[in-house]
């Protein structure tokens, strides 16, 4: 059985996931051209100045910390996919599996599933109560 706490943190990470994919991309590009701005930040969350030796160290950070990051998603990911698909309600399970693995936001998931961000929210809280996860009209991040 999963609890509120694995559907979070599964969210979390996918949202974690995708910015420091955004980030490597980023960092990768720049490193292509050999120059890493000033005032850009590296994978440890310190800002980087336009040398290629710390741009090749903030881009092997942020891999290392890519990899750790997107075990822990794959292993909150699976018990959370197995939960998610046992829903027999599309709309439900859709936006459940929105929100939850792929970490989108609540205007990403609403235009995605051609809905107002409120009606998606009630089709969370549903998602929960067919789950049993307590808490199902918990506020809506």
């Amino acid at each position: 059985m999963i609890t509120r706490k694995d559907l979070d943190a599964c969210a979390s990470l996918a949202r974690e996931a995708q910015h420091l994919q955004e980030s490597l991309m980023r960092l990768e590009s720049l490193a292509a051209t050999g120059r890493i701005p000033g005032g850009m930040i590296g994978g440890d969350g310190a800002p980087l100045n336009d040398s290629t030796g710390e741009g090749a160290a903030a881009l092997a950070d942020l891999k290392t910390k890519m990899r750790y990051r997107i075990t822990a998603y794959i292993e909150h990911a699976s018990l959370v996919a197995d939960a998610i698909e046992a829903i027999r309600d599309e709309r439900v399970r859709s936006v459940m599996r929105l929100y939850y693995m792929d970490g989108m936001i609540w205007e990403d998931v609403a235009r995605r599933m051609h809905y107002d961000t409120r009606q998606c929210q009630r089709y969370r809280n549903r998602g929960l109560q067919l789950l049993g996860i307590g808490g199902a009209q918990a506020t809506c991040r």
